[in-house]
């Protein structure tokens, strides 16, 4: 009965201790992931910000940039 017992509270220990693991792995892999696609970017958003910081401000006029293929109006 006694051996029974451990052997569950070690497969409950190591599964908690398993799904710590994964979760930090999984979010790992998606941080990076999220890094590359914003390295990949980086030159629409720099092209995006001259546009803007050439445009003076309270003119009117709207600057359109290209982020992940999707256009967006900046005012």
């Amino acid at each position: 009965m006694g051996l029974g017992i451990a052997f569950l509270a070690m497969s409950v220990a190591s599964a908690v201790l398993v799904k710590k693991i994964v979760t930090k792995l999984v979010m790992a892999v998606l941080m990076v992931a999220l890094a590359v696609a914003m390295w990949s970017q980086r030159a629409n958003l720099q092209d995006c910000a001259t546009k803007a910081k050439d445009r003076v401000a309270g003119s009117g006029q709207q600057v359109v940039c290209s982020f992940f293929g999707t256009d967006v109006t900046v005012d």
